[in-house]
């Protein structure tokens, strides 16, 4: 282990996370288990609609409908796998509120962020059967980014994106580090061993990092990551 460490310290970049979640992730299964909120049980109800396009608009706020309704009910769009229209089926696999530091910054949902208070941002695990597997979805564990906007004190969808590396690096989930890996794989395919991730955020030093090497993600101890031990 000593010599795995001591090869993720060269290979990786330093990544600094600082733990910003306001409750502890929902899972299905293991100890996270818990009531779910009122928009997490919105966020929960809005992925299992993906593949009822239909069903999965009507959760967004109408800004974003108008958007995205002539994208879903093209037919070639659907024949070709278009983007999100490629997934058949999701469930949720956990659900956690992240800081709106990482909401993207959609034009359709722009006005809602005058306040912190109009929205908010969900990092939600899926495990997601699609017909033909893309960059940014693919058949089994993925993490996605949903935003919940408060219109006029009614909670609605406002967009859902991909998550970036250090989102899913503020996960608590027990199925991040599987989503970490494919992800890892599918951007540098079969170069991806020996390829270290990292993003650095301003905040106190972590006790344990998260990195990736040879194919598989490791936990480590922050000063052994960056103190590597010497073998005699």
């Amino acid at each position: 282990m000593k010599k795995q460490i001591k090869k993720i310290s060269v290979l990786a970049i330093m990544a600094i996370a600082v733990n910003i979640l306001v409750l502890p992730a929902f899972s299905v299964s293991g100890n996270n288990q818990r009531n779910l909120t009122n928009n997490e049980s919105l966020v929960s109800d809005f992925v299992q609609s993906i593949g009822d396009w239909d069903s999965w608009l009507s959760y967004y706020t109408i800004s974003a409908q108008e958007m995205y309704y002539d994208f879903i009910n093209d037919s070639d769009n659907r024949a070709n796998n278009m983007g999100i229209l490629t997934v058949t089926s999701a469930s949720v696999l956990s659900i956690e509120k992240i800081d709106n530091i990482y909401a993207p910054k959609f034009p359709e949902i722009i006005s809602f962020y005058e306040s912190d208070n109009n929205y908010e941002t969900y990092l939600v695990g899926m495990d997601m059967e699609v017909n033909e597997e893309t960059e940014y979805f693919n058949s089994g564990v993925n993490y996605k980014l949903v935003v919940l906007v408060n219109n006029n004190g009614v909670w609605e969808v406002g967009s859902q994106s991909g998550a970036s590396i250090e989102a899913m690096l503020e996960s608590n989930s027990s199925y991040v580090d599987e989503a970490i890996l494919r992800y890892s794989i599918r951007v540098h395919g079969k170069s991806a061993r020996g390829v270290g991730y990292g993003l650095l955020s301003p905040g106190p030093q972590p006790t344990s990092i998260k990195t990736f090497y040879n194919n598989q993600v490791y936990t480590v101890s922050f000063s052994d990551y960056i103190n590597p031990p010497i073998n005699t």
